[in-house]
């Protein structure tokens, strides 16, 4: 369940991944001439830690990256790839709808890979001593 408290971190990681990869990534792959592709592991380790965060937070790691990549991916299909990867002004409203569906489907992979690691070593809270 999607509460304020989980809202956060999945608020905080997609300006993450809209300002730093969107905007400072785009902007650096222009300055040193590098492909900006070269940064998607960058935003696959965002959706992992809106995951990770976000079940912290008590949301399903899966939903929290999937949200934050289809903010990122919505944003880039909207305002048409504006920067060093443009959209080809022929794309039809299917193709960029597809290349949206699979971002949000490996924001969601990422997501589900974080809450994972999330859950890993905890405590249980009946071993805590008082």
């Amino acid at each position: 369940m999607l509460t304020k408290r989980s809202l956060v971190p999945i608020a905080i990681f997609a300006a993450l991944e809209l300002l730093v990869v969107g905007g400072l990534g785009a902007w650096l792959a222009v300055r040193l001439n590098f492909p900006y592709a070269y940064l998607t592991p960058v935003a696959f380790l965002i959706y992992g830690a809106a995951g990770f965060y976000g079940c912290r937070a008590g949301a399903a790691g899966w939903i929290s990256g999937a949200i934050v990549a289809i903010i990122d991916a919505g944003t880039w299909a909207t305002f048409g790839g504006i920067g060093p990867q443009p959209i080809d002004p022929e794309a039809s409203f299917g193709a960029k709808g597809g290349a949206v569906a699979f971002a949000v489907v490996l924001g969601a992979v990422c997501g589900l890979i974080g809450a994972r690691l999330s859950r890993r070593g905890g405590t249980d809270t009946n071993d805590v001593a008082a």
